[in-house]
């Protein structure tokens, strides 16, 4: 290599065609990681999100695979990277120093266990289960001791022995569904292979899926789709999905003409429905503090073959909290219990595993300022995107759509915004949420549609995939 960058970190792949190293530019660009392919030497970087983070290799798991220590602003995080996508999937982060991988690549040392008074400790992970970390005793007589690593053996790694692929009851053709693979070492503990895995068809027929994401399409010219997932070692499991090209059906329109005859109610003040004269009955939540109000639908819904909630909103907001819309798609046991929230100031828990898809605007500026972003939440997945003028009293829509796999998406308006990943495919009914607050205000929805399945008129695949 040659220019006035700094190059360092060298590290061979363990097949010796390939050398990965990282690239610090001095401010002249976003530092980056780059890889040499040795019978050519071609050199190919990607650059880091700005000129403040430094990306230096650790070494490699595979052929294909890099382990990074990726430092920005004090705080750090190692991250595994399929050089081929160059798609990075963070393995731990925090206060990290003095980073050290085994020559295999299944173990990592650090200095990354905060004491009380702050020190940091050195500690052994095992990169496929990074939970399983364990901070190495020191001499007590001692405040601090500088130790190093030297890797006699890896012969304790961590590696799959057995691969379940997560069932996935049916899919319908043309959208995209995630498929997700359960691995286990050789004593049956569950680990991550952190991208190892590889996808294939049995049949190209069937349609195309994305070899190291495990995405696919099913084409619907067979009635089945039978999927493989295998890593390096031998390791390999088979699935066969039943494919139905069926449209989304409709399962519930909601004109609040009848008032909250079909829904439970909590809170106080309690929702209610508003006659306007024009557009027809709106549910308003009335919540007005620190204290929501909602309903909830006595109807539930088959969401393994996907939900689709199609709502008409209007947000006039004025103050940086205390008004706010959620719509959700919630498993709910206990129906009865929500009677006991009718008329009162009380909080509704919906614990994590059974928040399958929900949807919020705006995230409260208390938080955020005025940016006024739309929060989308999902078991294992969070995000929130920036949205312009919903905040004007002027009606919008909304699509919330709960994928066969478990994904949850956002559409404003007919555009799809975000996606975030549940980590797993719905499995029980679920109950429409209609929630929030309107102090100062009058947050209202309109005509509530609810479909099963995946309805076709937005095109989902303009979202990047599993933000």
């Amino acid at each position: 290599t040659s220019g006035s960058a700094t190059d360092g970190g060298v590290h061979w792949s363990p097949d010796g065609s390939r050398i990965v190293f990282g690239r610090r530019n001095w401010g002249d660009g976003p530092n980056e990681v780059c890889v040499v392919e040795v019978q050519t030497a071609r050199v190919e970087c990607r650059p880091g999100s700005s000129a403040e983070v430094t990306m230096d290799p650790l070494g490699w798991l595979d052929r294909d695979r890099v382990v990074l220590r990726i430092q920005s602003r004090g705080s750090a995080l190692i991250s595994i990277m399929n050089w081929s996508s160059g798609e990075n999937r963070t393995v731990v982060e925090g206060t990290i120093g003095g980073t050290q991988l085994s020559p295999d690549g299944s173990w990592l040392y650090c200095e990354c266990v905060l004491t009380d008074d702050g020190l940091r400790l050195g500690a052994m992970m095992p990169l496929a289960a990074p939970n399983l970390v364990r901070p190495i005793r020191q001499p007590a007589a001692r405040s601090y001791v500088f130790l190093y690593a030297f890797w006699i053996s890896s012969r304790a790694s961590m590696v799959a022995s057995s691969v379940r692929i997560a069932p996935q009851p049916v899919v319908q053709a043309g959208i995209p569904v995630q498929l997700r693979a359960i691995f286990r070492d050789g004593r049956g503990n569950s680990i991550s292979t952190l991208g190892a895995a590889r996808w294939r068809l049995l049949d190209a027929r069937a349609g195309s899926i994305d070899s190291l994401r495990g995405v696919f399409v099913a084409s619907g010219a067979t009635p089945t789709v039978t999927v493989e997932a295998f890593v390096g070692n031998g390791v390999t499991d088979t699935l066969r999905v039943r494919v139905t090209s069926d449209s989304a059906t409709l399962a519930m329109d909601e004109r609040w003409d009848q008032a909250l005859s079909a829904w439970f109610s909590y809170g106080s003040p309690e929702p209610s429905v508003l006659e306007t004269g024009r557009g027809g009955p709106v549910f308003l939540n009335n919540g007005e503090g620190s204290y929501e109000s909602g309903v909830v639908s006595r109807q539930t819904f088959d969401p393994s073959a996907g939900v689709a909630v199609d709502l008409e909103l209007t947000t006039p907001i004025t103050l940086l909290q205390w008004q706010v819309i959620h719509a959700a798609l919630r498993s709910v046991a206990d129906t009865m219990r929500l009677l006991e929230g009718r008329g009162r100031n009380v909080i509704e828990r919906w614990p994590i595993p059974n928040e399958w898809c929900n949807i919020g605007y705006p995230y409260e500026g208390r938080y955020e300022g005025t940016g006024r972003p739309l929060s989308v939440q999902a078991r294992e997945g969070a995000d929130a995107v920036a949205v312009d003028r919903l905040d004007t009293g002027r009606p919008w829509r909304l699509r919330l759509q709960l994928f066969p796999d478990g994904r949850c998406g956002a559409a404003v308006n007919g555009l799809p915004i975000v996606i975030v990943d549940g980590g797993a495919a719905p499995h029980e009914p679920l109950h429409i949420v209609l929630s929030g607050n309107s102090y100062q205000t009058r947050v209202s929805v309109g005509r509530v549609r609810v479909y099963t399945g995946v309805r076709t008129d937005i095109d989902w695949n303009r979202v990047a995939p599993l933000r």
